[in-house]
């Protein structure tokens, strides 16, 4: 991680002092910020834990490192008692009625089996009879698209232009067998979870290597798409398919909704959790029902919604990579595109609850940033896929404003939590982040710009959370105590990301991977958001009346 210690402190010095705290004495007291964040700070009346209690779990390393030791104890003791007995507490997974996976469109095995339950693993390493995946007809004369056949893709071997799910014309690769894809990957046939072949990531490449247990295909369903690994999974793990799982809550912030838990291998482990798109936000998400509301993706006749000027570096880029920088930067763009309806709505229910000018106009200011902050991202995106990208229509409804005053100032507690204390916060830090990493001048300023305007968003956010509760009273006080231990809970709990692929060259161009992205959040949590948290939550915490005029 690059950012520095001292621009974390910077960080939260400026959400102190959005709370109306002075900055002379949070100089003072930040380095007790970092030593004590166990329970010096301000009590809380939350329910259960209090998100000060929460911070100081994993606040300093000291503190993490005593909860770290008494988890291994407590891992260490269930490790003797399972020495002890052969009863581990998970009844020995067998697979039983084992089908071949055929390849697509033959009877050949694609060297994969299926469980009558649907576990799918990896007996034999075999050769793929259709290599070569076909061209998309649609690519075929697109001006200005990345390859129109897949003669214009020379990175690999078994190229085919085709069109990917935000309508551009990319170059894919397939594969014959293994020794076609890099170390640590293994080539699957088509049937075997897509209808062309393809390199994946493989801690194993049959059952034969795993022991007692089983190759498993683990599957994770991320933001964009969908990625698989091989991995060998025990007769005693936690799960092996997602009927093994039960259901839990997609989102850290509120107990709805509930989605259906999905098993996947990380670190080592196959164990139940809520399924990776659960996590998709860039910046303030738009939440309607608990979810993120996001426009579709547009292949659009103007540049209407890409901003001018915007050139990155593209000669050294292959085709791939730019594909997958044009589809991450599309994805952040309907996102900032969705934030603008986020900040309409919190405006509205501002104004529903008399809130004063300032909070109003710079509700305003923060719905302009996101407009450029799409236009930029969108921008980017096109310039990486070689045609216009923007956003379609944006589905707005039972995003609509309540009229009771009661349910909006705790409506708004809820969502400014997790959209702008922590959403925003944390945005702003990884924005700060990836621009430390990126290389391309144009890229490192775009993401610059982005994380000093989310930085104002989220001191925006506090400063209204302080207000409403000032005027909302300990039940109010309470509830948001209860959602900044449950939301911070929840990410810290997140399991680690598969490997990302091409994660280095993502990294060079301002994208973090996964891992990097995990210990940003982290880092944020302990050392900005909790601090502000407490702060926030004091019930001595006042706002100067003449900041809000």
């Amino acid at each position: 991680m690059r950012t520095s210690v001292t621009e974390l402190r910077v960080l939260r010095m400026a959400l102190l002092a959005a709370l109306g705290f002075d900055l002379a004495a949070c100089a003072d007291d930040s380095s007790s910020d970092d030593e004590g964040s166990s329970g010096s700070g301000p009590e809380t009346s939350g329910e259960g834990e209090s998100a000060e209690s929460e911070s100081g779990s994993t606040g300093s390393d000291a503190e993490s490192g005593s909860a770290e030791s008494d988890s291994e104890s407590s891992s260490t003791d269930s490790a003797d008692t399972e020495t002890d007995s052969t009863d581990t507490g998970v009844d020995p997974y067998t697979c039983e009625d084992p089908q071949p996976i055929l390849q697509a469109g033959t009877e050949l095995p694609s060297g994969f089996v299926t469980c009558a339950d649907g576990f799918v693993h990896r007996v034999e390493a075999v050769e793929c009879a259709a290599p070569q995946p076909a061209d998309d007809e649609t690519c075929d004369g697109v001006v200005d698209a990345i390859c129109q056949t897949g003669d214009d893709c020379t990175a690999q071997g078994y190229a085919a232009c085709k069109q990917d799910m935000w309508g551009q014309c990319t170059c894919q690769y397939g594969c014959a067998s293994d020794d076609d894809c890099d170390a640590g990957e293994i080539c699957a046939c088509a049937g075997v979870f897509d209808d062309q072949p393809s390199c994946i990531p493989a801690d194993c490449t049959a059952d034969a290597e795993c022991g007692q247990g089983l190759c498993g295909l683990s599957k994770y369903e991320g933001c964009c798409d969908n990625s698989y690994h091989l991995a060998c999974a025990a007769p005693d793990e936690a799960c092996h398919t997602n009927a093994d799982c039960g259901a839990g809550s997609c989102l850290e912030d509120v107990p709805e909704p509930i989605v259906d838990y999905q098993c996947s291998e990380s670190e080592g482990a196959w164990t139940c959790g809520p399924p990776g798109w659960c996590g998709c936000d860039c910046g303030r998400p738009l939440m309607i029902d608990g979810q993120p509301r996001v426009a579709g993706p547009s292949r659009r006749a103007d540049a209407s919604w890409m901003a001018v000027g915007i050139e990155p570096e593209l000669r050294e880029l292959d085709a791939s990579l730019r594909a997958q920088l044009a589809a991450r930067w599309a994805e952040i763009g309907r996102f900032e595109h969705a934030s603008v309806a986020s900040f309409a709505r919190f405006a509205a229910q501002l104004q529903a609850l008399g809130a004063p000018p300032a909070l109003l106009r710079e509700t305003a200011a923060a719905m302009a940033d996101e407009v450029e902050h799409a236009k930029l991202a969108f921008a980017l995106a096109a310039a990486y896929a070689g045609a216009p990208v923007g956003p379609g229509r944006l589905d707005l409804r039972g995003a609509g404003v309540s009229a009771r005053a009661q349910l909006v100032a705790a409506q708004i507690v809820d969502a400014l939590i997790v959209e702008a204390c922590v959403g925003e916060t944390l945005a702003a830090l990884e924005a700060l982040e990836a621009a430390r990493w990126a290389e391309d001048p144009s890229v490192r300023a775009i993401l610059t710009r982005i994380a000093d305007d989310e930085l104002r968003h989220a001191r925006l956010g506090w400063r209204a959370l302080a207000w409403l509760l000032e005027r909302g009273g300990d039940q109010l006080r309470t509830a948001a105590s209860r959602t900044f231990t449950l939301t911070m809970a929840k990410m810290r709990a997140e399991p680690e990301a598969p490997p990302a692929e091409r994660a280095s060259s993502l990294l060079a161009h301002g994208h973090l991977d996964a891992a990097l992205r995990q210990q940003v959040r982290a880092r944020g949590l302990a050392e900005v958001v909790a601090p502000a948290a407490r702060a926030a939550l004091s019930p001595s915490t006042k706002i100067r009346a003449a900041s809000l005029a």
